[in-house]
């Protein structure tokens, strides 16, 4: 069943003005509220968000044009627009609704993995309908056993010092910038290799840490992970360097483990 997500037009008291030096949450409070400058509003939220990917233009850039967008653009704006760090409220009800709904997306097709992770984000942010969500994806996960994703492939007993460090597998990625199959499996990798030290000490030997990150610029500039050793897992990731253009996913798990 999809998420049902819904914003409330901001009240007359909080309408801001939308002008170049405006923040992206006043200029989405003009979008809402209607009336003269709504679309300009919009047209920068939509031109930010696909400039500079800042998570909060992505989030209130989603849900302004939810209705509008094709399927395919909705998906990979709210997925821009989810972080579980939020400045405020409004921020956090925006990116949450924006998990929610790249959530449900990667659901549909059938890409679990990266459902659960999007929902776990949303619903970091106190999103009741991604909390709901989260409970149901899970269910379907145990169901299968693994989440399908389209190319999916296991990196089994990454080693340090000849000794086997930990294992990743569930490994998916959307590509946003084309590359070829074997450079993809040529990259896609080096995070891995490059923190495999601190990793290793993150998961231990029994540790499980399923992971999503964003890469940009030659290197992972957005980490999402969960459970209790998420935060060690995201300070080993970030800065890593990946030169693919890629949303990806995956899970660590310790070194004893059976991949």
């Amino acid at each position: 069943m999809p998420t049902t997500v819904t914003t409330s037009p901001p009240s007359a008291a909080r309408v801001a003005t939308c002008t170049e030096k405006s923040s992206e949450l006043d200029c989405w409070r003009v979008a809402k509220a209607g009336g003269a400058g709504a679309h300009e509003a919009t047209q920068r939220l939509l031109t930010e968000c696909e400039e500079s990917q800042r998570t909060i233009a992505c989030a209130a850039a989603a849900d302004l044009s939810a209705s509008t967008m094709s399927t395919d653009k909705l998906a990979v704006t709210s997925e821009r627009g989810c972080h579980k760090i939020a400045d405020s409220d409004d921020e956090a009800k925006l990116q949450g609704e924006a998990c929610a709904r790249a959530g449900d997306a990667r659901a549909r097709r059938g890409q679990l993995l990266f459902a659960a992770m999007l929902y776990g984000t949303g619903c970091a942010l106190d999103h009741k309908p991604s909390c709901e969500a989260g409970l149901r994806n899970r269910s379907a996960l145990e169901r299968e056993g693994r989440a399908i994703d389209g190319v999916q492939f296991n990196m089994e007993g990454i080693a340090d010092s000849d000794e086997v460090a930990y294992h990743v597998s569930d490994i998916g990625c959307r590509l946003e910038k084309s590359v070829d199959m074997f450079t993809f499996f040529g990259q896609v990798g080096l995070p891995f290799f490059d923190g495999k030290k601190k990793l290793a000490n993150c998961v231990g030997a029994y540790g499980r840490v399923p992971v999503r990150w964003r890469t940009h610029g030659g290197k992972i500039t957005d980490v999402h992970a969960s459970g209790p050793l998420a935060s060690c897992v995201e300070q080993a990731l970030a800065g890593a360097p990946s030169p693919l253009h890629a949303i990806c996913g995956a899970v660590i798990e310790g070194s004893a483990t059976t991949p």
